[in-house]
């Protein structure tokens, strides 16, 4: 049985959240030794996993009110084409990650709990730490309007996890479609390059899906939408010690977001 457990934002939400979140991976039984193995011999055969029962019911629906509240003061429409990633388009709306940080609680909490760094960290089979820049720890992201897309991409560091808010259906757009083990060049992205030569797989997914993805060795998309229909989700990234040796420009976040 569920816990009767209420987040409560008198007290420190991120406690809570992380006291949550642990007993739910290493405590409930949900998640063996077996589906584990499978999660994460998932991860490294497609470098994509879906992840069950990632929360428990009490923090996503925090999670979705929170979504809800930050969209309604926050989000700002984008439309653009990026040289970075052969000028592939954005048409969506955001709220970007200093605005979840200063209104949000539960959202942050998440993304800097523990017990979730060191079960992603179970999956991945290596150390998953916090994004060094700021700006691309999390995201919420919504497309309403028919033609709305996130256009071919990589992330600048390891890991990026996405967590559904809202979908549509797959024939009317939406759909994540990626290409493993590419590699990103911003001076030469040869988006063009990698669909000509690599299989296009699709990924679909509904309302309360959460995917993890090796997102700087993925090539990615979502499908522009087939009509006016909403797509929301909140984006998290983190990154591993390798990436903290790299130069990372952070070209997509600067242009996007006006930093």
């Amino acid at each position: 049985m569920e816990s009767s457990f209420s987040i409560n934002h008198s007290e420190d939400v991120s406690v809570q959240v992380d006291q949550l979140l642990r007993k739910h991976y290493f405590e409930r039984g949900l998640f063996t030794d077996n589906l584990l193995q499978d999660l994460a011999n998932s991860f490294q055969n497609e470098a994509y996993v879906k992840i069950p029962n990632f929360v428990p019911p009490v923090i996503e629906t925090g999670v979705r009110g929170e979504v809800c509240n930050l969209l309604d003061q926050h989000a700002v429409r984008r439309e653009l084409f990026l040289k970075v990633t052969s000028n592939t388009p954005r048409f969506m709306e955001n709220v970007r990650q200093a605005d979840i940080k200063q209104k949000g609680k539960i959202i942050p909490a998440i993304y800097h709990s523990e017990a979730l760094m060191f079960f992603l960290s179970m999956i991945v089979k290596d150390e998953v730490i916090l994004c060094p820049f700021e700006e691309e720890k999390y995201l919420i992201t919504r497309m309403t309007q028919s033609g709305d897309t996130h256009g071919w991409h990589w992330d600048d560091y390891s890991y990026s996890l996405v967590w559904f808010m809202e979908a549509p259906p797959p024939e009317l757009g939406g759909t994540v479609e990626l290409i493993p083990n590419t590699h990103w060049d911003k001076e030469n992205p040869n988006v063009e390059y990698y669909l000509e030569h690599f299989p296009v797989q699709s990924r679909s997914h509904a309302k309360g899906d959460v995917y993890l993805i090796k997102a700087d060795t993925t090539m990615h998309r979502v499908t522009p939408l087939r009509g006016n229909i909403t797509r929301t989700i909140v984006n998290m990234a983190w990154a591993n010690k390798g990436d903290l040796e790299k130069e990372i420009s952070h070209e997509t976040i600067i242009d996007m977001y006006d930093i």
